[in-house]
């Protein structure tokens, strides 16, 4: 991979095509990840808010 031509289209397009779709993946995987994380948290929150509810309701 040692210096391209930018005048040959033929070789950068492709290239050109790929780059895009593989920020486009990592951008995805980054949302997906993040959605995961942030699923898992509120699940965690709402697991120790309901724990304090109980622990009120049995007071």
């Amino acid at each position: 991979m040692n210096g391209l031509p930018i005048a040959n289209e033929q070789v950068t397009f492709p290239f050109f095509i790929l780059h895009c779709f593989k920020k486009l993946f990592i951008h995805v995987a980054k949302i997906l990840v993040s959605s995961f994380f942030l699923q898992r948290f509120m699940r965690i929150c709402i697991c120790l808010l309901n724990l304090r509810i109980e622990k009120n309701g049995e007071k």
